[in-house]
């Protein structure tokens, strides 16, 4: 899993870091709640967040160009805009 921001890596990692894995976090929202085929689960984030920057460099801005990208599924680009 990579995030960038204007091509720039800001976080690199994969799901051997991950605290809880897919299928327990599935198995722990599905005792609860029914699952469709269109629901969508996020996992939280890598290190390498813009909390770390004191400087507020890493916030993004109109303009911006955030890449997600997980091996083996794709990419999700999105540009920020302005509310």
């Amino acid at each position: 899993m990579t995030s960038k921001v204007n091509g720039e890596i800001r976080q690199l990692g994969n799901s051997s870091y991950m605290t809880r894995k897919f299928d327990e976090v599935l198995e722990y929202f599905s005792r609860d709640n029914t699952l469709y085929p269109w629901d969508f689960f996020t996992s939280g984030t890598l290190s390498g967040t813009c909390l770390e920057k004191k400087d507020g460099s890493w916030y993004l801005k109109p303009g911006d160009t955030l890449e997600l990208e997980v091996n083996k599924i794709g990419v999700l680009r999105n540009r920020v805009v302005k509310k």
